[in-house]
Parts: structure tokens; C-alpha cells; sequence
């Protein structure tokens, strides 16, 4: 007496395993869809002046060089506590100065920067 491969040994329908996986998934795309999600609204606290966009690294420049230019200027011994960062990826054209607060030597740097009195590197 030989039986389908979808019968068990009483002659009843075997569903086969990846027939029963798929309707799991999708009665788990069901229930995704019917949930309700709910997404806390983030806002950005960004003071103005905070920021000095730079243009035309050069393609050996990196972070560290950014921040060394900043630490010279600025006669700073240790750069991570003063909550200066540099925003920047190798091998971009583009980055950016980032300070927590606003202050006057801001733009006194983004002026020496942008006349060539001070240079990254």
C-alpha cells in the first residue's frame, strides 16, 4: 500500500513544513499591520552660531586634524571635554566644526579659516 508524500500513514493531508511556515508569516504580517505604533516625537535643540561648515578638505584630512587646528587656537589641553567635535567622514570634500554653545571665538575661527590665516593639517 504505498501513500502520497503529503499523506500521513491514515491517508490525511500532510501539510509540509514550509506550507505551514508561510501561513504563520503571513497570520504575522496580519498582526503587524493591525498594530498601532507609536513613535515619540524628537526634536533637535540647535543654537544658532554653533557651527562652522568646511569646504575643500583636503583628501588626507580627518577628524583629528580638524580638532588639532581647533586645540591650537584655542590653547586647549584636551579636546573631549571642551564639547567640540568634529563632524566629519575621510575622503569628503565636506565637514563641520560642531560646539555645544554659541560663543565669540566661533566666528573669530570660521573668519581665520575662511581668509587662510588658519589652516587645517
Amino acid at each position: 500500500n504505498k501513500r502520497a508524500p503529503d499523506e500521513d500513514d491514515d491517508g490525511e493531508k500532510v501539510k509540509k513544513e514550509s506550507e505551514s511556515n508561510e501561513e504563520e508569516d503571513k497570520e504575522e504580517d496580519k498582526d503587524l499591520v493591525k498594530a498601532e505604533v507609536d513613535f515619540e516625537e524628537f526634536k533637535f535643540d540647535w543654537k544658532k552660531g554653533c557651527v562652522i561648515t568646511l569646504k575643500g578638505l583636503a583628501d588626507d584630512c580627518d577628524r583629528e586634524a580638524i580638532l588639532k587646528t581647533v586645540m591650537v587656537h584655542q590653547n586647549l589641553d584636551d579636546i573631549k571635554s571642551s564639547g567640540i567635535y568634529a563632524d566629519y567622514s575621510r575622503g569628503q570634500e565636506h565637514g563641520a566644526i560642531r560646539f555645544n554653545e554659541p560663543n565669540d571665538d566661533i566666528k573669530v575661527i570660521a573668519s581665520k579659516l575662511s581668509s587662510g590665516e588658519l589652516e587645517i593639517g
